[in-house]
């Protein structure tokens, strides 16, 4: 008992002369450390906690914290508007609680001199709490992304259109938008560089600007007006097609009509004019198979293409894709045709003029004529142009294709269809400057295959046998193949729709 008394009296005996020796009384140490209130040194953004209980600054951090949250990033979207949303918004979590939590345990351990030594410390090294605004860079994106749909507006092209040989341009109307990613960046900018004023209780909301600008129509009334000329024109005829050719023709004619070009774009033909079904206002008219021809929905199309290829040379357009029949047509000379077949044979062209250009279609009354306009720019007064048909090579058509029909007396025979000769040739351009050529160049290289008459027999004395049978045979197996190829042609793909492949080429003679 005596030992535990001296103990007792050694340690207040120590902390005595500790506290004599640094000049501070047991009783001074006893206020300054103050259980259940934070040491005097810890702030939060600048307002002092010390000397108030956890709660007491919880309720002072969680008011400032609140403050925080309802701070609004105010934006102004060029003159059309002003947009805003808060911190909290964009996903700020304002806390200071962990803060809170480690100064209120400063002091708390050890005996009286470890508790004065460890406060004291803290008074001498002062901390302050800074909210870390981290910002949630899904929640910043969508207000980006909100704000950019909600003032976006899409221009509106002027149109051009061709009524009774007049061009009637419509009004177009600009639109706006806001660069999305160059808004985001100045968002993610001004949150980043935002701090609260030190020791302050209120601040002011930050502000940024995002650029509204203007967006011009692809079309404007002032580029086509510049829309003046023909620049090139051409006509072919068609008045002895079946019905339904003369449908197919002026079908595709509608359906090429009114073709509108910026400077630099292109146009595919065949695009215009597919799909190839009788819902697309086509008939029934006559295509290439194999050499010969048979009946197709679309049949003759190639001849809108045709025509429109020799307008569109006589413009000087960029031809960018051209391929001839597999054999001649009968509607312009060699080397001047301009083939459809599925998605291999097609007539592409480019404006490679400086202004727009129009291509005005015209059928009826069996011809068929394709205006190419534009703004004129070369010498027509002095420079034409001429287009010649060079024949490089004459190909004998094939010896007949004999099918015997042994229902029919013998001596019988039939033509079903003619004979095609074969032929490969060029297209000459030919540059005259007052009435002198000055310039030669080839257009295009072309063949067309060779293909004999098909022809139907009755037996002769010598095949009316097994013979006749056997060619027969043949000819069914040959018909097989053919109604097998066009069967698999028209498969259907992931729309339902026809599909553009055939070989088909979309004409007859």
């Amino acid at each position: 008992m005596k030992k535990k008394i001296i103990v007792v009296y050694s340690i207040a005996a120590v902390l005595a002369l500790v506290a004599i020796v640094a000049g501070v009384s047991v009783n001074a140490m006893e206020k300054t450390v103050q259980p259940g209130k934070i040491p005097q040194g810890y702030s939060v953004n600048g307002i002092a906690i010390g000397g108030k209980t956890p709660k007491e600054a919880a309720a002072l951090a969680d008011a400032l914290a609140k403050k925080v949250g309802k701070t609004e990033l105010i934006v102004n979207v060029g003159d059309a508007g002003t947009e805003s949303v808060s911190f909290a918004e964009l996903g700020v979590n304002a806390s200071a609680d962990a803060f809170i939590d480690k100064a209120s345990k400063v002091g708390t351990e050890g005996n009286l001199i470890e508790r004065y030594m460890e406060i004291k410390d803290a008074e001498e090294k002062p901390e302050d709490y800074k909210f870390n605004l981290q910002f949630d860079a899904t929640l910043v994106d969508k207000f980006v992304k909100d704000v950019y749909k909600k003032y976006k507006t899409d221009a509106v092209n002027a149109t051009l259109t061709r009524q009774n040989g007049q061009f009637i341009i419509g009004h177009g109307q600009t639109g706006r938008k806001i660069y999305y990613k160059k808004s985001l960046d100045t968002v993610n900018q001004v949150l980043s560089s935002f701090e609260l004023p030190e020791g302050a209780e209120s601040w002011d909301d930050p502000v940024c600007s995002f650029d509204l600008v203007t967006v011009k129509p692809k079309y404007d009334e002032e580029s086509l007006a510049m829309v003046t000329d023909v620049l090139g024109t051409y006509t072919t005829n068609y008045g002895s097609s079946t019905t339904g050719r003369a449908t197919n023709v002026e079908n595709g004619c509608r359906l090429v009509n009114g073709i509108l070009l910026m400077p630099g774009e292109q146009v595919s033909v065949n695009d215009r004019m597919y799909p190839y079904t009788i819902e697309n206002g086509y008939a029934e008219g006559g295509a290439y198979v194999n050499g010969k021809i048979v009946a197709d929905v679309g049949g003759g199309i190639c001849q809108v293409s045709t025509t429109l290829y020799n307008a569109v040379l006589y413009a000087e357009l960029e031809v960018v894709e051209r391929f001839n029949h597999s054999m001649t047509v009968d509607y312009v000379p060699l080397s001047r045709d301009a083939a459809i077949a599925g998605d291999w044979k097609d007539f592409v062209f480019r404006n490679n003029t400086e202004y727009p250009v129009y291509v005005e279609g015209i059928a009826g009354g069996g011809n068929i004529t394709f205006n190419v306009y534009g703004h004129e720019t070369r010498d027509t007064v002095h420079r034409k142009l001429e287009f010649e048909s060079k024949v490089l090579k004459t190909i004998p058509p094939e010896k007949d294709n004999v099918t015997i029909d042994k229902t029919k007396p013998a001596g019988f025979m039939q033509v079903t269809q003619g004979a095609y000769t074969g032929y490969e040739s060029q297209l000459i351009k030919k540059v005259l400057i007052d009435g002198k050529v000055t310039e030669e160049s080839v257009v295009n290289s072309s063949k067309y295959k060779a293909v004999g008459r098909y022809v139907i027999k009755g037996p002769d004395e010598k095949n009316a046998s097994g013979s006749a049978i056997d060619v027969e045979k043949k000819g069914d197996k040959e018909k097989k193949a053919s109604d097998s190829k066009k069967e698999s042609e028209k498969r259907s793909d992931d729309d339902g729709k026809e599909k553009k492949k055939s070989t088909r080429e979309k004409d007859e003679e």
